[in-house]
């Protein structure tokens, strides 16, 4: 008797299939099932019926990348993409579903990452943190490509081509005009051929890698010139220089110098100002923030914003001893902090530190913010609260651990990836807290992103 499995029959680039949409992946693809092979789609809303066609297959796994050729049944939420490049620029992903129906199309395909009990915890649609649909985002990160012409946008979903960004609607129309200014600052040097243009991933020694940009909701924005050689960045010195002087939203230009051929855009070090501001402020509640053009700080300050609000919220009114966990610039716990109680920040990052320590002394805030490891900062210390605003890798073992070990009452963690909060609010609930709500926030509409926050109570409080 022959008892051999049954060869599986493999999709080859071309091929043509009908199939329905299954939930929607974290890279704005939906999953659908083909001769038993995994198809991550392109362009689809969960539960549409689609006519697709296979793009690639993977060499190991049976998974196959697709795109919908015809929608033949569409979810009632699909639109017309408002953007022309949506597709082929590797940005957005999502700009064919309605803004209104964005947010809960990604809460019902992330949740079930989550342990059942946060999942229960969920909040009322009213209490969910929306801002605006496009214009929202202030900070850009543009690479340079392009064999004829100078192309400053960003790659294409999976690949290193560069795709035009002249007109990005998600970016706030400050980060648009600067990004025309230096267009056209850059380019005589490009097209001339003096400087190349090389974007992440290639391996040159000289070059244009990249452009940051930086922005406040007042309209100022600070730009900073990745390249490749120090020869480079002082070739551009000089029409660099002159952009601070003309109209226009550039209030500061900064060079970074990023010789590697991996993907990164940029370094990890400060980068040089050539002139003009040093960094921006931004005004999150009665808090004036320090933002540094290289340095972290979400990109929707309206978001944002709600967000610190909320949390602030949920930490309640009366003075206690407040963590502010990977507290990064401290705008949470700054924000949080009730008078007459007390503020302890943890951040690795002694450049976020500096910044958190400037804007408490410029608010007149009583704060302690550590710099160095979570697990060695927090040994024998007693919180009542905790915030907790990890990576999106999530909180480190030793780190939550020594966060339980201050014996929090209550504990709100905001989190950017669902599936290291559900890991990290499993090991919460073991410890002995109860997960008493979960909202979502909606920090970057038009893409598969959701932003959380969940709040735990210690059990017996």
């Amino acid at each position: 008797m022959n008892s051999a499995k049954p060869k599986t029959i493999r999709p080859r680039g071309g091929d043509v299939a009908d199939v329905v949409a299954g939930e929607l992946l974290a890279d704005a693809r939906v999953s659908a099932e083909h001769l038993g092979w995994q198809l991550r789609v392109s362009n689809a809303l969960p539960g549409e019926s689609l006519r697709v066609r296979i793009e690639h297959t993977s060499k190991g796994a049976p998974v196959a990348w697709a795109s919908a050729l015809e929608v033949l049944e569409p979810h009632a939420a699909r639109r017309e993409p408002p953007c022309a490049i949506h597709g082929r620029c590797g940005g957005c992903g999502l700009q064919h579903a309605d803004d209104d129906a964005q947010l809960e199309l990604k809460v019902r395909s992330h949740i079930a990452d989550l342990p059942e009990a946060l999942a229960a915890a969920l909040t009322p649609t009213d209490r969910w943190i929306t801002g605006p649909a496009f214009g929202y985002r202030h900070k850009a990160t543009l690479v340079a490509g392009g064999s004829v012409r100078l192309l400053l946008g960003a790659f294409a979903r999976g690949t290193h081509e560069v795709v035009d960004q002249p007109e990005c609607a998600v970016l706030a129309p400050s980060l648009r005009a600067a990004a025309d200014q230096l267009r056209e600052a850059i380019r005589p040097h490009v097209d001339s051929g003096r400087m190349p243009r090389r974007p992440p991933g290639s391996d040159a020694k000289h070059g244009l890698r990249a452009i940051v940009l930086r922005g406040n909701r007042q309209g100022e924005v600070l730009a900073t010139v990745v390249v490749r050689h120090r020869d480079d960045a002082a070739m551009l010195r000089g029409p660099l220089a002159a952009l601070v002087e003309q109209e226009g939203p550039i209030t500061g230009v900064h060079t970074s110098v990023l010789a590697d051929d991996s993907d990164r855009i940029h370094g990890t070090g400060t980068p040089r100002v050539v002139t003009g501001a040093h960094t921006l402020t931004e005004r999150i509640g009665d808090l004036d923030l320090r933002v540094a053009p290289l340095g972290f700080f979400q990109v929707n300050p309206f978001v944002l914003e709600a967000l610190a609000a909320r949390v602030a919220e949920a930490v309640g009114p009366d003075p206690c001893s407040l963590l502010d966990l990977y507290c990064g610039g401290g705008v949470l716990g700054l924000s949080a902090v009730r008078p007459g109680g007390s503020l302890l920040g943890v951040e690795i990052d002694r450049g976020a530190v500096s910044r958190a320590r400037k804007d408490a002394a410029s608010a007149e805030i009583e704060a302690e913010f550590l710099a160095g490891s979570p697990s060695e900062s927090l040994a024998d210390r007693s919180m009542d609260v905790a915030i907790l605003d990890p990576p999106r890798a999530g909180a480190r073992g030793p780190d939550l651990a020594a966060l339980v070990a201050t014996n929090p009452r209550r504990i709100v963690y905001v989190s950017c990836h669902h599936k290291s909060l559900g890991r990290d609010a499993a090991k919460l609930l073991a410890a002995g807290y109860t997960a008493t709500s979960l909202t979502p926030a909606d920090m970057l509409p038009q893409t598969p992103h959701v932003e959380w926050l969940a709040t735990f109570e210690r059990a017996g409080d």
